[in-house]
């Protein structure tokens, strides 16, 4: 799949290769640019979850102090969305 990446900044996209090349998302092949390893989904599913308990669970967890929120409260709210996501 050919890009058109005259729209963003060169620095940015080599800083987005870097980081799916130390990640283990992509890797070079001399001569042929980069390609997606055979284990990518697995690497890329496990560096959300990283990042979901890194950052977004933090920020969760401040918001439902701010707002009264308690942990039972948030454990109903996610029992209620997952069945209607489910169903």
């Amino acid at each position: 799949m050919k890009m058109q990446l005259s729209n963003y900044r060169t620095h940015t996209v080599l800083k987005a290769f870097e980081f799916l090349q130390s990640h283990g998302i992509i890797a070079p092949r001399r001569g042929m640019g980069f390609y997606l390893t055979d284990d990518a989904p697995q690497r890329i599913a496990a560096t959300r979850r990283e990042d979901f308990f890194s950052s977004t669970v933090p920020a969760l967890a401040e918001e439902m102090r701010l707002l009264g929120i308690t942990p039972d409260q948030l454990l109903e709210a996610l029992a209620a969305t997952t069945a209607t996501v489910h169903n």
